[in-house]
């Protein structure tokens, strides 16, 4: 009787120890995967998007280069472009999907954002306005444009991404999903992640 209570007791505890170490580990790459979404849009921010480009998921380049994005990037700035993430009040992790020697989630997140626009970008306003609110408009808790300074604020922006990272490594890159469709992101994204995340 000794002998089975003690195996039971071992049962219990190897159980208990492996669905701590599981709760550890999911605590570690939320942790991570925070860490590097925070460095990534500190270097958005900071218009230093050459350092961004290093976390973004590198399948993106075969679909337009790592250049031609941070010419993209430095364009829209240098038109008249000034946008900044203000905080996040809401980052949100999927479950990781373990595939062919990656790790897969999906990350909500709900900010605040800034844009103002100037010099080329006045001429056309009012598209870029109507471009903004189907953008970001649908998005957001609230998005309200000030025409005495040509801002726009949203509040509650949500942003859906996917993270991927070579297993075991805790090197997290990214991609935003919400503009992709769905054809373009399968070949970004193995289709067997995506119907998984």
């Amino acid at each position: 009787m000794k002998n089975i209570l003690f195996t039971l007791a071992l049962l219990i505890s190897f159980n208990s120890f492996g669905q701590s170490n599981a709760i550890l580990q999911s605590e570690f790459i939320e942790k991570e995967l925070k860490k590097d979404f925070d460095l990534y849009t500190l270097h958005m921010n900071n218009r230093d998007f050459e350092s961004a480009m290093d976390f973004i998921i590198p399948e993106i380049f075969s679909l337009m280069t790592k250049e031609q994005m941070i010419k993209t990037f430095e364009d829209a700035f240098a038109g008249g472009l000034e946008m900044e993430i203000l905080n996040y009040n809401d980052i949100s992790i999927s479950e990781v999907v373990k595939f062919e020697g990656k790790d897969y989630c999906k990350v909500q997140s709900s900010s605040d954002i800034y844009m103002k626009i100037s010099g080329n970008y006045l001429t056309n306003i009012e598209t870029i306005k109507t471009n903004f609110d189907l953008s970001f408009g649908k998005r957001s808790d609230s998005f309200v444009y000030n025409k005495s300074d040509n801002t726009f604020y949203g509040k509650g922006f949500i942003e859906n991404r996917i993270a991927v990272s070579v297993s075991g490594t805790n090197d997290w890159k990214f991609i935003a999903i919400d503009n992709f469709d769905e054809t373009v992101l399968a070949m970004i994204i193995p289709e067997q992640v995506l119907n998984k995340l």
